[in-house]
């Protein structure tokens, strides 16, 4: 399956940009081209190596997130290693252009301005030993250079297919720990929340093969949305269920009659039983979960008990009594949740130092750099959209953008109540996807708002 998706992208040519003979294969024709898999491996084989490893790398980083978790922030250092050791060795140019160092700017102000809030904070040496986990924010200024050094290569076809190779080995783990263990699925990440959060993005970047000519892709696009988002909700994380009809609808409006054509019987058979699946193995607890939104919000009302929203809401609570006090730089990430604390009355204030967030990405970040922070936040979630709009309107255009409205709005809707970034499997995804987005601009052809710097 790898390798098939791999196939017209060993010759730097994907569904998009095929030509006119081969956007007219028939589907008999796509079924043969899937049998040449071994032929097709050895044509990526032969392929530069500066291609055949950056379309490897492409492809790893949207397959392993739902069963190998940490394995992509380990290889994102890994990229980012050695792109730094190759730019100095002089393998391949420095080449940016407008969008690119836009980007890279506003991931660079990211982690500078929680250094420097943190130094003006009480306890400054704690700040330090934070920063490490923001370092892969700097890795745009090679990584992005690396991937242009492949301008054959249609990044896109490859993380698309491999966001649904993805999506499809999240789903059979998440299914297998339910039969197992009957509780919220984690697959490879050890964290249901962070595991609901990457599915759901995987689910929506699978769509976005759904327009493609070639029978192969638009199959799997819809196999890998349907097990993306049955992997989602098998995680059972309410702030993530919640943001499902956003991806539903952002997936319609990229190819709405792709949608109006799903009552084909294969299509509609794939997509029932994806679901049926779903409703056999967790349909009473998701509902469930559903449902105690409202009871525990009713709970917390009345102050009857302890539910997981009494304490986000506490948590809240103290956070944005903390934040009022010092609204312009925070706390410092070193002292976060010790300012949590102490505006939490009785024992909530030793529950909250239990926890490393606040359960609110915006909260979190806000108390740790205040307004600044706030801001350089809003520009890392912003600016893929921000370049992906401004990028010329090539045949990737529309699959760019969606890209990046998909995965920021996801992150947006669910980091309202789980954590956002400061974790390293949500920061090394999120990073590396902005890096595709950049990668995937026609370098030298950004309009006169990014002016071409390279």
């Amino acid at each position: 399956m790898t390798e098939t998706c791999l196939k017209n992208n060993a010759r730097g040519l994907g569904p998009e940009h095929q030509g006119p003979e081969e956007n007219l294969l028939s589907s008999s024709q796509a079924e043969n081209q899937e049998s040449g898999a071994l032929a097709s491996g050895r044509a990526l084989l032969r392929q530069p190596s500066f291609d055949r490893n950056n379309l490897v790398a492409v492809f790893l980083m949207a397959a392993l997130p739902p069963v190998a978790g940490s394995a992509i922030s380990v290889l994102l250092v890994a990229f980012f290693v050695w792109a730094v050791l190759s730019l100095a060795l002089k393998r391949f140019p420095f080449r940016m252009n407008g969008t690119d160092r836009a980007l890279a700017w506003a991931f660079t102000a990211f982690p500078a301005v929680i250094l420097l809030t943190g130094l003006l904070g009480a306890h400054p040496a704690g700040v330090f030993a934070k920063m490490v986990a923001c370092l892969p924010f700097l890795s745009l200024w090679v990584l992005i250079p690396r991937l242009r050094v492949s301008p054959r290569v249609d990044y896109l076809s490859v993380y698309i297919c491999g966001a649904a190779c993805g999506s499809m080995a999240g789903a059979l783990v998440a299914v297998g720990q339910w039969l197992h263990r009957a509780h919220e699925a984690e697959g490879g990440m050890g964290n249901s929340a962070v595991f609901a959060i990457i599915s759901l993005c995987l689910a929506g970047i699978s769509a976005l093969n759904m327009k493609s000519p070639n029978a192969f892709y638009e199959r799997m696009s819809w196999i890998g949305l349907g097990c993306g988002l049955l992997a989602s909700a098998l995680a059972m994380t309410r702030g993530v269920l919640l943001a499902f009809p956003i991806v539903l609808f952002v997936c319609f409006v990229f190819a709405p009659r792709r949608w109006i054509a799903l009552i084909t019987p294969v299509r509609a058979i794939c997509l029932v039983a994806i679901l049926g699946i779903g409703y056999f193995v967790a349909g009473a607890q998701i509902a469930e979960k559903l449902a105690s939104i409202e009871s525990a919000t009713g709970k917390f009302r009345q102050s009857q008990g302890v539910t997981s929203l009494d304490i986000r809401v506490s948590l809240w609570q103290g956070g944005l009594r903390a934040l009022a006090q010092s609204p312009f730089l925070g706390y410092g990430v070193q002292n976060r949740m010790e300012a949590v604390a102490a505006n939490i009355p009785g024992a909530g204030g030793e529950l909250a130092l239990r926890f490393s967030h606040a359960h609110n990405g915006f909260l979190s970040v806000a108390l740790d750099g205040g307004i600044l922070g706030l801001a350089a936040v809003i520009g890392v979630l912003a600016m893929p959209i921000v370049i992906a709009m401004a990028a010329p309107k090539d045949g990737d255009y529309k699959r760019r953008l969606f890209l990046a409205i998909l995965v920021s709005a996801v992150y947006v809707i669910a980091g309202m109540t789980q954590i956002m970034f400061r974790h390293d499997i949500m920061d090394s995804f999120f990073i590396f996807n902005a890096v595709l987005i950049a990668a995937s601009i026609p370098f030298g052809k950004t309009p006169g708002a990014f002016p071409a710097k390279g």
